[in-house]
């Protein structure tokens, strides 16, 4: 069976998740687009969690 990116990026976001991690998705053009707002989103979604940093 053939997975599209999709598909796959679904499935190891499910367990991903599973596994209790929190899982922000960022798109390589969405990060050449808007290096500085994708980094704010992860920033921001940490922040929500209570994350602490490593």
């Amino acid at each position: 069976m053939t997975q599209t990116n999709s598909e796959r990026d679904q499935r190891n976001t499910a367990l991903a998740m599973a596994a209790g991690w929190t899982v922000v998705l960022s798109w390589e053009c969405e990060i050449r687009r808007d290096a500085e707002g994708a980094a704010k989103r992860v920033a921001e979604t940490t922040d929500a969690i209570g994350a602490e940093p490593r």
